[in-house]
């Protein structure tokens, strides 16, 4: 995001900013005298709303592709719900104000609902201003000011976050809006925050650490605290209708946490500069500012899932995006953009697959020891026990291994429940063993150095490279994932539209690839570490559109 004015004679709308939807579906492009929304693919025009930068006029209009309405999702939007305590003019007066530059805009799902914050040579709002735009009646519903600028907002049906250059503020999308929390941050000057399925995840007080939110902890915790803040959010926008006798689709269930509303991970040594969290919210991706590996956390119990190399070279990582992944086998994948014109692909579908599984272990290893417990121990010191979920989230950065063995020589030590545990430790055992061969199937699709077996190697040869990668014309853009198979490149610096797919490549026909193929396969085993992977896939150019009227110099 660009919120800084610039001097410069250029008389096209310089492109500012570029930003995804939640299901990243839909995409917006923020420029000096307005806002577009986009369909990501295909690539289709749906809202664009222009102010002249003259002071004296202002101008909005619909694409000639969609309806007279302002829904994003070209449906007419009934509301009737108007806030009442909003500090911006009515719309009668928007065309007196100066300016129409948009520095940021971020949509909420499909929804008539944008957040716009100012910028570029005249900006449309000051830029330590956030705007919530409802673009049925094309006037602001909500706004909130801050005493610096505004570097990110990222939004839910329940909750705004703004993210300034040392601080993360969450409200309440309500009306008006609430204050639930203020997270101090390091400096933070490229406002790096992620939001998905309502758990929160920027950089910490500390270089290298990442702070991790579960918002759905604080929603059940104000709204149970006060009856008054019920009734707002009753009201809030999330609640309005989307299109003509159909309301909008119930949040998906909050995933399950301890009870610590804030965990940190210490997932780099140096400074944050990107970060990514799969659809929902249990795996967040990172990067520092040396941008040489990317590390992939569990956001339940902190715990360290896997570590990619990008290269050796020091490079700013500008984008980072998990593929949907919602479908029965559906493969989870990460892109990566960096400064270095590569477009790289990993494959986290075994990685992520193998934690759910171990961590459905851990919580039967805990739930059943508890119920052995209980079973055994008198009722005068049940109350000095601690519960499960302070069990997780107090726990050590320990293998899968090390609890099944603490649990065998716990059976081991009380007699009359051995054969209990015993079974226990059996079923658990299974499905940490599961979890292992899961996490083992994930390092061969990925490519590996050669050297990585042999023992007592450096760190580099037992490093993980991307499965797939292709070099790519731009340097900063920002990354959505359509489908799992096509990525798309919003370009910031071309201002333009790039979409990629993922194919596997068909062998070649040959009358000699017979018996080729069947000494491949009684040497498959030997070789699935090895890197065959980067022959089997590629990344292709499908398509690619700039955006008409708009400079990126």
């Amino acid at each position: 995001m660009n919120t800084q004015i610039s001097i410069t004679t250029d008389t096209a709308p310089r492109l500012l900013s570029a930003a995804f939807n939640q299901d990243q579906g839909c995409f917006t492009i923020s420029y000096e005298n307005g806002f577009r929304v986009y369909n990501t693919d295909p690539m289709e025009l749906n809202v664009k709303r222009e102010w002249d930068l003259r002071p004296a006029t202002a101008t909005a209009t619909t694409a000639t592709s969609t309806s007279t309405s302002t829904s994003i999702n070209n449906k007419t939007t009934n509301t009737t719900t108007t806030s009442n305590n909003t500090t911006s003019s009515p719309p009668e007066n928007h065309s007196r104000e100066a300016g129409g530059g948009i520095g940021l805009a971020q949509m909420l799902h499909r929804t008539n609902y944008l957040a716009l914050v100012g910028g570029g040579r005249n900006p449309k709002f000051p830029q330590n201003k956030v705007v919530i735009w409802d673009d049925l009646k094309r006037r602001p519903a909500l706004s909130l000011e801050f005493l610096s600028p505004v570097l990110n907002v990222l939004l839910s049906r329940t909750h705004i976050v703004v993210v300034l250059t040392a601080k993360v503020h969450v409200f309440a999308f309500s009306s008006p809006p609430v204050r639930i929390a203020s997270y101090e941050t390091a400096d933070n000057p490229h406002g790096v925050a992620v939001l998905a399925n309502n758990v929160l995840a920027f950089p910490s007080r500390l270089d290298g650490q990442i702070q991790i939110v579960n918002l759905d902890s604080h929603s059940s915790s104000s709204s149970s605290s006060s009856s008054t803040t019920t009734n707002d959010r009753s009201r809030s926008p999330s609640s309005r209708s989307v299109s003509p006798g159909i309301s909008p689709p119930p949040p998906p269930p909050p995933p399950q946490y301890g009870s610590n509303l804030v965990t940190i991970i210490r997932a780099h040594k140096g400074p944050i500069r990107c970060l990514a969290l799969n659809s929902s919210g249990s795996v967040i991706a990172s990067a520092s500012e040396m941008g040489t590996i990317i590390r992939l956390h569990s956001t339940r119990n902190t715990a360290l899932l896997h570590e990619y190399r990008r290269g050796l070279d020091r490079a700013i990582i500008y984008s980072m995006a998990f593929s949907p992944g919602l479908g029965p086998g559906a493969p989870l994948r990460l892109a990566v953009l960096s400064d270095k014109n590569t477009l790289h692909v990993f494959d986290a579908t075994n990685v992520v697959g193998g934690a759910v599984v171990a961590s459905q272990a851990a919580t039967a290893i805990i739930s059943q020891n508890n119920n052995n417990n209980n079973n055994t121990i008198s009722s005068s010191s049940l109350s000095s026990s601690p519960s499960s979920s302070s069990i997780i989230s107090n726990s050590p950065r320990t293998q899968p291994a090390g609890l099944i063995n603490a649990s065998s020589s716990a059976s081991n030590s009380s007699s009359p429940q051995s054969n209990n545990n015993t079974n226990t430790n059996n079923l658990v055992g299974s499905f940490f063993s599961a979890a292992a061969a899961a996490a083992s199937s994930a390092v061969s699709t990925n490519r590996r150095h050669l050297l990585g077996k042999l023992p007592l190697m450096p760190r580099y040869f037992y490093s993980e490279w991307s499965f797939v990668s292709a070099r790519v014309e731009g340097q900063a853009g920002v990354l959505g994932w359509p489908s799992d198979d096509a990525v798309v490149i919003i370009w910031t610096d071309s201002c333009k539209w790039e979409k990629y797919v993922v194919v596997e490549k068909e062998p070649p026909a040959s009358s000699n690839n017979n018996n080729n193929n069947n000494n491949n396969n009684n040497n498959n085993n030997n070789n699935t570490n090895d890197t065959p992977h980067e022959n089997q896939f590629e990344l292709l150019r499908e398509a690619w559109r700039g955006f008409e009227g708009i400079s990126h110099d």
